[in-house]
């Protein structure tokens, strides 16, 4: 009988896992899609909606990655050298809302370049 319950125990292990993939899942897709809508006008070409959809996508592992470089710094004691990571980070974040708002690209391709 224990061996049975087991089994069953292991099934039912199996299914929560692949439930909590499955979440994980839609809960990335449903982040990059959101993401990539940032500064998406109605009125854009596929061109350039992929570019801002690009732009949008590739600043923020950066701007994730910032933060946490930034963080081991400080946590390291070093807050005026983690200064310089989490500004770009802020930076950056302010930059995407104001993206976000404006929905220029052009702007904010020459913001990021320089």
């Amino acid at each position: 009988m224990d061996l049975i319950s087991s089994k069953i125990t292991l099934a039912e292990k199996r299914i929560r896992y692949e439930q909590g993939n499955k979440l994980i899942r839609n809960f990335i897709q449903q982040t990059i899609t959101f993401v990539a809508r940032i500064g998406s006008d109605s009125n854009d070409d596929d061109d350039i909606r992929l570019q801002k959809s690009l732009l949008v996508i590739c600043a923020f592992p950066f701007m994730v990655a910032g933060i946490a470089w930034g963080l081991m710094y400080v946590l390291f004691n070093e807050p005026f050298a983690g200064a310089i990571p989490l500004s770009y980070s802020v930076i950056s974040l302010l930059s995407i809302l104001y993206f976000r708002r404006t929905r220029q690209y052009v702007s904010s391709v020459l913001a990021s370049s320089r």
